[in-house]
């Protein structure tokens, strides 16, 4: 790394697991490349910044591992097209302050932070937000109409792994 910096874009990684990172990393660039979920990204304590534009991310499940983020970049994902992507992403992290290049409103974050824990935990689960907040009745409804996918489940990436990448170069 320099200075803190990781550029991985264009590379054909589909997946960051099992790569230890330098302590100080503190942005992650990721651009356009077969990574289709945020599960793929191993937890860093120390990002400040994470870029993941032209991927293939359509929702913030495994997102919370990244609380310390500050700003993220989705532009050009299949999240990104979602209506009410930036809300998802303030529920899943509320430390961000920019997200793809705009400073997070005061009313995003208000609207954030209005969601329930039940919502809360549909949205992790990738469902799409609504404003305002369906009842919990049906958020309960909601909730339960995803799959719970067993602990031990592991998902076979698309495309190569970042220790395989680092042999071929």
């Amino acid at each position: 790394t320099l200075f803190g910096v990781l550029r991985l874009s264009n590379t054909g990684i589909s997946s960051l697991t099992g790569y230890d990172f330098p302590k100080d990393l503190e942005e992650l660039v990721l651009d356009n490349n077969p990574i289709d979920t945020f599960s793929a990204i191993p937890s860093i304590s120390s990002l400040k910044s994470l870029s993941v534009s032209r991927t293939k991310i359509s929702s913030v499940k495994g997102f919370p591992r990244f609380c310390s983020l500050r700003e993220i970049n989705v532009t050009n994902t299949p999240l990104a097209s979602k209506r009410n992507y930036r809300i998802s992403l303030l529920c899943a992290c509320p430390s961000l302050k920019k997200i793809d290049g705009g400073n997070v409103t005061t009313l995003e974050r208000r609207m954030a932070t209005e969601y329930s824990d039940t919502a809360r935990r549909a949205i992790l689960l990738g469902w799409e937000p609504v404003y305002p907040e369906p009842s919990i009745k049906r958020m309960e409804a909601i909730l339960k109409s995803f799959p719970v996918e067993p602990v031990s489940r592991q998902v076979k990436p698309k495309g190569i792994k970042l220790s395989e990448y680092l042999k071929k170069t």
